[in-house]
């Protein structure tokens, strides 16, 4: 049951177990006082631990057709009410991830002739857990690419670019630490902010137009040193980009990450 050791909580066996029962009930276990209970148990234990995808996948499933999204304000989303913040950081953590790995994919998708330099460069900081929240917004043919791929990343989280960018052009929008910074695809600048800033875009809006992303001034990347203050991605081969944004999130973050890990 809920009150098991977290060793038996992560058993493949034990999950599905529990979950189908919370399902068989007469009234489901969200709509009682087991909700947070219920909740924590089941995600808590994975602190510091990574399911397998099939396991994470279906916990996934779960949470947000029962409990809501909890990245946005729903109907639904009272039910993480109460839920503790331990809980909610695994599962925020894991749709980080599948945002993060969509965004790759999308990328290969639409011929963005970097995304594997900047799919090593990005989940270097997933996996060593630097990466807070993600969501991506998508011009029109980027849009209907992911449409696919949320069949493999359950919790990808996407928006629409209306405007202002190229039909298969993609935004990554992602935290880390107080710094909020927008990863532009096909040719595109990577840009950061600090959080709460007036300048810093707000993550998990349905919508975004290209034009108010690019228009509010970044962060500078290169100390003075060149005229516009965004970082474009140069020598992708070489690591010139790679090293100038893990320099520069060093210094905003004091968070870092070796050559090894980014290129």
């Amino acid at each position: 049951g809920l009150g098991a050791s977290v060793e038996s909580l992560r058993d493949s066996q034990t999950v599905h177990r529990l979950l189908d029962w919370a399902r068989r009930g007469q009234v489901k276990v969200v709509k009682t006082d087991l909700r947070i209970t219920f909740a924590n148990a089941l995600l808590s234990c994975w602190v510091g631990r990574k399911p397998v995808e099939s396991l994470k996948n279906v916990l996934v499933d779960h949470f947000l057709k029962e409990y809501g999204d909890p990245r946005f304000q729903s109907h639904l989303h009272y039910q993480w009410d109460g839920v503790s913040q331990q809980a909610k950081g695994v599962i925020l953590n894991w749709l980080t991830g599948d945002t993060l790995r969509g965004f790759m994919k999308l990328l290969q998708r639409t011929a963005d002739d970097i995304w594997q330099y900047r799919q090593k460069f990005w989940m270097a900081y997933y996996e060593r857990g630097y990466i807070d929240e993600a969501w991506m917004a998508l011009g029109d043919t980027a849009w209907w690419a992911a449409q696919s791929l949320k069949a493999d990343e359950k919790g990808m989280g996407c928006a629409r670019l209306d405007g202002g960018a190229a039909s298969n052009q993609s935004v990554l929008i992602l935290k880390i630490g107080g710094l909020v910074s927008t990863e532009w695809s096909h040719n595109g600048s990577l840009r950061a902010y600090r959080e709460g800033s007036p300048e810093a875009p707000t993550l998990y809006k349905s919508s975004y137009h290209g034009a108010d992303l690019r228009s509010a001034t970044s962060l500078d990347f290169h100390d003075g040193m060149n005229m516009n203050p965004e970082l474009r991605h140069m020598n992708a081969e070489g690591g010139t980009w790679q090293r100038k944004a893990r320099d520069f999130i060093r210094r905003q973050t004091n968070v870092h990450l070796s050559d090894s890990e980014i290129l």
